[in-house]
Formats: C-alpha cells, sequence, structure tokens
C-alpha cells in the first residue's frame, strides 16, 4: 500500500525548501518530478521548485512518459502518483491509467482519500519489465471542479519491487 511521511509542506514551499522522499527507497525508485509531467490545464496549477499545486477551475489531469532503457530488464515495477493535499482531506474518484510499450494499458478508476500533508503514493500499476526500448505512459485523471482544490504533486515514482 502507499507510504505516508507527514510534513508540513506549506511551510518547506514557502521557505523554498525541498520536499522529503520515503526514506531507503533511493536505490530503487526512479522519479519523474512534478515539472517534466504535462498538465492538461497548466493555468490550473501553482508550479513551485520541486512540487505542483492544483488551484482548480479544471480538471486535474496530469500524464507523463518514462523510458524503459533506464530500468532494469527482468524487474517488476510498479507506478505511483506522490500526492498530498494543502487543507482539507479529499476523498474523490480518479482513472489511473499506465500504458506500457506494446500498447497494452492498465486502467483503473478508485476512490481515493487524500489528507493534509500527509505525502503517499498512488498506484497507478505494476509491469515487468521485458522491453528493450520504447516508454511507459502514465496519467491521473480527477474530476472536473475544485473538489482536488489544493492537491500537491511531487511527481511520479517508479519502484521495483525485485
Amino acid at each position: 500500500m502507499a507510504q505516508a511521511v507527514k510534513i508540513d509542506a506549506a511551510q518547506a514551499m514557502k521557505m523554498g525548501n525541498k520536499l522529503p522522499h520515503v526514506v531507503g527507497s533511493e536505490e530503487k525508485t526512479k522519479v519523474v518530478p512534478a515539472n517534466k509531467l504535462d498538465y492538461a490545464d497548466p493555468q490550473a496549477w501553482k508550479f513551485y521548485r520541486d512540487t505542483a499545486e492544483f488551484v482548480g477551475g479544471s480538471d486535474p489531469t496530469v500524464q507523463g512518459v518514462y523510458g524503459v532503457e533506464e530500468l532494469d530488464s527482468g524487474k517488476t515495477y510498479e507506478v505511483s502518483f506522490y500526492v498530498s493535499v494543502m487543507n482539507l482531506p479529499v476523498s474523490n474518484p480518479v482513472t489511473l491509467t499506465l500504458e506500457l510499450p506494446n500498447r497494452k494499458k492498465q486502467e483503473n478508476t478508485v476512490d481515493i482519500t487524500v489528507n493534509p500533508l500527509v505525502w503517499q503514493e498512488v498506484s497507478v500499476g505494476k509491469f515487468e519489465n521485458k522491453f528493450p526500448y520504447g516508454d511507459i505512459k502514465f496519467k491521473f485523471s480527477g474530476v472536473s471542479g475544485d473538489t482536488w482544490r489544493g492537491l500537491l504533486l511531487k511527481g511520479v515514482h517508479i519502484t521495483s519491487s525485485s
């Protein structure tokens, strides 16, 4: 399940500090930072040095890609969005999509609960890297409107489980 670390995210961002990562995951985890992801409506987001905050007005759809050449062949990986929320707890459905280089897709619509200032990983899916080249694509699609206002996105973690 999701790993969580409680921090004062608002204070860290005001001070220009980097937000923490999950301790002990450095060697197993590849990170796609928030500023390297594609946002369906960039105007609906406020960007900090290493975090993006959803300010509302449209839907919080975010997607990205990662080359499998950067991953070890034969290992199993889990792709997760690393999220928190600024003020109030949020509980809403999201659609999470993982597309592999062979164009096979894993897509789930799940209800997630995100608590204020607690960072957690929201799993998009798992796959075994048996691809010599190509990209994995991942997407987070939330409900339109202001229901996700205050959502914080640190990035995407691609973690080896083997």
